[in-house]
């Protein structure tokens, strides 16, 4: 290389003329540009030289451990310049755009005749491709962790690029998928969808992504519904492909027919029970009045009270269906109102309520007054002598799964639930009592999950039941 800077300026310059991958640059001790070559095919937004990029911070050094983070702390000029060492190292630079260019810059003192220090930068970018490759390894680890089916294709609309999971599912090679319209897999309709969504994403206010249901049609010609992921590819601001995720959902769209076909099952079957039943028992209990003498009372008695627990279980087995299904409409009520307004419903006997505590909690209120009827209705039935039912506030931090573990609890001074039975009380027809139905506490439970809280059933203080209720909202509490 010739002493002279101005050769070496000229020189520099020349090689670097024409390569859209290396820029040349002369900087003074100022900073000042002096001479610079062609600029940089940067695929960032870049419209500043080298020393204002610095300046304005959007330039970092890469440490040769790649696990750290770029430093800010830049001294390029500095070596170069006034310590007049020569150096190279990589370098990150922010465009505009965010986006981020990883490139090599050499620099070089030069000094010639005067005092005066220049300093000979080369930026260069081949580096490029090595970046690139790497984002696009990395990007096929994440696909294939992914596991499910994925595509891109370009504005044509043909496809450049699927996933062996997206070949998998639709039964084709990526040969014969790479550059296929997707009508060779989806529907009118399903293209229809499709087009709709890239509209409404590309539309000033869409979304950045959006999903619809389209059918894909295998090989083989079996028919799978699957939900289609979709984003927008662009390029310079404009439309340039679309790339989306596929998942398979025919399962769940089965699942969900059975479950339509289920309920309207049950829901024939609760109108059987409210009128093509309930009518026959009526008819039932007016012959039975009608035939009633004081003769044959103990045996019309018996068509009774046969009669009544069918009744009784119609009524609990339209209560449990009305239980299913998340509880809407909550607000904060009194506990005590709702504990009253339910032990006047109920056939009491010579059974007590004391209300221990006043709180309010989060509930829809019609659905909490049946739970504490059956609760009420299970102490008094399951016990031969008369019972003492309490209602109290319960907190133990800890004891529940949930966040929020107040909650409250309802026990009685009766005979208790053994522990073994615990778990088969909330089973459907599960009763120790002859007059039972054995949906009492299944309806409580269903209550209880409608609400999203955690039930369990502990001895009393007395050794009787003890109905806990746990991550209950819970308001202000007085304790009297």
């Amino acid at each position: 290389m010739s002493d002279d800077p101005s050769e070496v300026i000229t020189e520099s310059v020349i090689r670097a003329t024409g390569n859209q991958n290396r820029e040349a640059i002369v900087v003074d001790e100022t900073l000042t540009v002096r001479e610079r070559s062609n600029t940089i095919d940067f695929n960032i937004a870049v419209d500043a030289p080298l020393p204002e990029l610095c300046q304005s911070g959007r330039v970092f050094e890469l440490p040769s451990n790649s696990d750290r983070e770029p430093s800010e702390e830049l001294d390029l000029f500095d070596t170069v310049l006034k310590d007049r060492t020569p150096l190279t190292g990589q370098y990150a630079i922010t465009g505009d755009n965010g986006l981020t260019e990883y490139v090599t810059i050499d620099g070089e003192p030069l000094t010639g005749k005067s005092d005066a220090t220049l300093g000979l930068f080369i930026v260069d970018i081949t580096t490029r491709q090595e970046g690139l490759r790497e984002a696009h390894n990395r990007l096929n680890t994440i696909v294939k962790a992914l596991g499910d089916p994925v595509y891109v294709c370009d504005s044509d609309p043909k496809f450049t690029y699927v996933n062996d999971a997206f070949a998998d599912l639709t039964g084709y090679t990526k040969d014969e998928l790479m550059n296929s319209h997707p009508h060779l897999l989806k529907s009118h309709e399903s293209q229809k969808r499709v087009r709709e969504a890239i509209r409404d994403i590309l539309s000033d206010d869409g979304p950045a992504d959006k999903t619809v249901e389209v059918e894909i049609k295998t090989k083989g010609g079996d028919v799978i519904v699957c939900e289609d992921h979709i984003g927008v590819l662009l390029q310079d601001g404009l439309y340039n492909g679309a790339a989306g995720v596929l998942r398979d959902i025919s399962t769940r769209k089965k699942q969900r027919e059975q479950v339509r076909q289920q309920k309207e099952q049950l829901e024939q079957f609760v109108s059987i029970l409210t009128h093509d039943i309930r009518n026959p028992l009526n008819i039932i209990d007016g012959y039975s009045q009608q035939l009633k003498t004081e003769e044959n009372a103990s045996q019309v008695m018996k068509i009774e009270r046969a009669a009544g627990r069918m009744r009784a279980l119609i009524d609990d087995t339209l209560a449990l269906y009305n239980e299913s299904g998340a509880a809407e409409d909550l607000s904060y009520v009194s506990i005590s109102e709702i504990a009253d307004r339910a032990w006047q419903s109920v056939e009491t006997a010579d059974a007590d309520l004391h209300i221990r505590d006043e709180l309010t909690i989060e509930c829809n209120p019609d659905r909490m007054c049946r739970m504490f009827e059956n609760l009420y209705r299970n102490a008094i039935e399951h016990n031969d002598e008369s019972v003492t039912i309490e209602v109290e506030e319960y907190s133990a931090i800890g004891t529940s799964t949930r966040s929020n573990c107040g909650g409250f609890y309802l026990a009685d001074n009766g005979t208790g639930i053994d522990p073994d039975d615990r778990e088969k009380v909330f089973e459907y027809g599960e009763t120790s009592s002859q007059n039972g139905t054995g949906l009492g506490l299944p309806i409580v439970k269903r209550v209880a999950d409608a609400h999203g809280w955690d039930i369990k059933i502990m001895d009393s203080s007395t050794g009787g039941a003890k109905f806990v209720f746990m991550g209950v909202e819970v308001g202000k509490s007085n304790t009297s």
